[in-house]
């Protein structure tokens, strides 16, 4: 366990034995902290909840970006172009999907106490220290660092077709619109991206992108190519997370220290 471990004693109740809850906060020698919280009771983990609010913030910035750009274009491009609006329907059919399936893990996230892992073997003494995760390794470091860039690549991107295209004397309202909507929808993926606020934002996030795309799919494949590998690591490395904290190891606490 690394020295740096820290130990804080918050007001939280278990909803199972309704003792207090624990809560554990160490570096991670990488881009944030982990946070779990152990009962010291009945010896189970738990893993904090997404805030309500950011959820609320979220899906109300995704309401109205989606109401004030992809409608209307949506609409101008069935009257001008009806050819295609099939292919491109299925475009934005597969990215409402999405977005909804990406709300609604939120929504379970939010309305359980916090996942549920496999109970302690051992006791725990107050204050002990709780091995919560191993520090990252090399690789998952590296694939931070990957997804950022991916993320970097893709805001450069979306800067330069909007650049290009407002900047360009004989474009038509339309495309001033199409390079609005990429600037803006890879500017939201990006910073995404680089914070890696998880794979349930990330579906979101995605979603909303793959609905705007049904729109203009020629105008942003790149950026779409760039994202999709970029969810697959993302899934990738959420998948793993969720296998080691659900395995039923015990702990082993006796080499570790204890905080007076």
């Amino acid at each position: 366990m690394p020295s740096e471990t820290k130990s804080y004693t918050v007001c939280h109740t278990c909803p199972h034995c309704s003792s207090e809850l624990y809560d554990r906060i160490r570096p991670n020698k990488s881009i944030y902290y982990t946070l779990d919280r152990v009962c010291q009771k009945c010896k189970t983990r738990y893993t904090p909840p997404t805030p309500l609010w950011a959820t609320m913030l979220f899906l109300i910035c995704g309401i109205v970006f989606i109401l004030a750009t992809a409608l209307p274009l949506l609409f101008s491009a069935i009257a001008v172009n009806p050819i295609g609006i099939g292919i491109n329907g299925l475009f934005m059919a597969m990215g409402i999907l999405a977005t909804c399936e990406g709300f609604a893990g939120l929504r379970q996230d939010i309305a359980s106490p916090g996942t549920l892992h496999a109970p302690l073997v051992e006791p725990i003494a107050p204050g002990s220290l709780i091995p919560v995760k191993p520090p990252r390794t090399p690789k998952e470091i590296a694939s931070i660092k990957w997804r950022m860039s991916a993320a970097c690549a893709s805001l450069v991107f979306s800067i330069a077709i909007f650049v290009v295209v407002i900047m360009e004397a004989k474009v038509s309202e339309d495309m001033e619109k199409a390079a609005i909507i990429v600037f803006l929808t890879n500017s939201a993926l990006s910073i995404i991206l680089i914070f890696g606020l998880g794979r349930r934002l990330f579906g979101i996030s995605m979603g909303i992108a793959m609905s705007l795309l049904g729109l203009f799919p020629l105008v942003n494949s790149i950026t779409l190519m760039v994202l999709i590998v970029s969810a697959i690591v993302i899934l990738n490395d959420e998948t793993k997370k969720q296998a080691k904290l659900s395995a039923n190891e015990p702990f082993d606490l006796s080499t570790l220290p204890v905080i007076d």
